[in-house]
C-alpha cells in the first residue's frame, strides 16, 4: 500500500514534531513550543539563584503575577517580594531574541517596574542578564556585581 505525501506528512506530525513557519517545534511530551521551554529554564535558573546566592525564600517569589489593581500591566514573569512589597521585576525572553523583541521587552519591563514601584529590573535571554535600578522617576542599567547591593 503506497501512502500520499499528506499521510505521510500527518504520521511524521503526529509521531515526531510539528514546527510552524518560524520553525519553532511543538514537544508533545511537555505540551510546549521549545521558546517556552527556554524561557522557563532561564526562569528556574534565575529562581534558584535568588533563593541561593541572595537569600529570598520561595514564598517571596511569584511567578506569572499578576496585580489585581494594574489589570492594564499584564502578568510579571517573575516578582520579588521584599517586606511584602514587589522589590523586584524580571522578564524573559527565549534563547535567540530579535533586536525588536529586546527592545520591547526591555521597554515593558521598565513601565512594570514603574508600576509595580519595584527597586530592581532584570532582562533575561540566551546567557545574558541585563540589570537595572528604579531611582527616583528614572531606571538606569547597573552592572551586575551592584545587582542588590
Amino acid at each position: 500500500m503506497q501512502q500520499t505525501q499528506s499521510q505521510v506528512t500527518i504520521f511524521k506530525s503526529i509521531f515526531f514534531e510539528i514546527a510552524d513557519e518560524n520553525g519553532l517545534v511543538y514537544d508533545f511530551s511537555t505540551k510546549k513550543a521549545n521558546f517556552q521551554l527556554e524561557k522557563e529554564d532561564a526562569r528556574a535558573k534565575f529562581l534558584v539563584n535568588l533563593i541561593e546566592n541572595y537569600g529570598f525564600k520561595e514564598e517571596d517569589l511569584r511567578l506569572d503575577f499578576e496585580p489585581l489593581a494594574l489589570e492594564i500591566l499584564g502578568s510579571v514573569d517573575l516578582v520579588a517580594f521584599k517586606k511584602e512589597k514587589p522589590f523586584l521585576a524580571c522578564h524573559f525572553l527565549h534563547e535567540r531574541p530579535s533586536y525588536l523583541e529586546v527592545s520591547s521587552a526591555k521597554e515593558g519591563l521598565f513601565r512594570k517596574m514603574k508600576d509595580l514601584k519595584v527597586e530592581y529590573g532584570v532582562l533575561i535571554f540566551n546567557t545574558r542578564e541585563y540589570f537595572f535600578k528604579r531611582e527616583n522617576k528614572k531606571i538606569i542599567e547597573i552592572a551586575p556585581a551592584l545587582f542588590l547591593r
